[in-house]
């Protein structure tokens, strides 16, 4: 259960609180579609996908199906997905740089994958 003096509520929350900002940025980047407001918005959804690449991999399951209506409002929203899939490889870069030899060691269904 959430209560309010767990720790997994105050998780919760802040998770909740990022997504609906992530959210709240993009509405507000389809209402000025100006460059300067699209570029900031990318740049930060860039650094939240660096940040909290899971996080970052969620708003896509929002984003494809409404992809469309946004290019529609703002053309230059086209690159979104990129933005956050390229931050979430910088974070496993990252994170793995210190044993970038675990990057390119592969399991038998990964060499099939490749094979393929």
């Amino acid at each position: 259960m959430l209560n309010k003096d767990n720790y997994s509520y105050n998780a919760f929350k802040g998770q909740v609180i990022g997504f609906v900002g992530v959210l709240v940025f993009l509405a507000l980047t389809l209402l000025l579609p100006v460059k300067s407001v699209t570029l900031l918005f990318l740049s930060v959804l860039l650094v939240y996908s660096v940040l909290f690449p899971s996080k970052a991999l969620t708003f896509l399951i929002i984003y494809f199906p409404a992809r469309s209506f946004f290019i529609e409002m703002n053309p230059s929203l086209k690159i979104v997905a990129e933005v956050i899939i390229f931050g979430s490889l910088l974070h496993i870069l990252w994170k793995s740089k210190k044993d970038t030899r675990s990057l390119f060691s592969f399991h038998w269904f990964e060499w099939a994958f490749f094979a393929f």
